[in-house]
């Protein structure tokens, strides 16, 4: 699980590093603000219950959708980037979710 933990991270880091290079001040406090968050979402992971750590990727594409999709000014992000991210992240929020179900009725 460490593994999907730490991509999560890295998945929102990535937008970090996008506006880092577009020079948008503004953006590298918003995005590090979800980095944050996400880093939360993680840690109660693993304080709490493993389901945040599926919670968080499905939220993720929240974030894109409405940061990266619709918000104006989000020229630093590329939407193919974003839209890709989406897929993604929905797909191992549902992986991971189907995985904790099956782990917990097998022990």
């Amino acid at each position: 699980m460490a593994l999907f933990a730490y991509a999560l991270i890295i998945a929102s880091l990535i937008y970090v590093g996008f506006a880092v290079l577009a020079f948008e001040l503004a953006w590298v406090l918003i995005e590090t603000v979800g980095v944050l968050l996400f880093g939360i979402m993680v840690m109660l992971s693993r304080t709490h219950s493993r389901y945040f750590l599926a919670l968080g990727w499905l939220v993720h594409p929240v974030w894109d959708v409405v940061l990266h999709l619709y918000w104006p000014d989000t020229h630093f992000a590329p939407n193919w980037y974003a839209i890709m991210c989406i897929s993604f992240d929905i797909t191992v929020g549902g992986y991971l979710i189907v995985l904790f179900k099956r782990q917990k009725v097998a022990l």
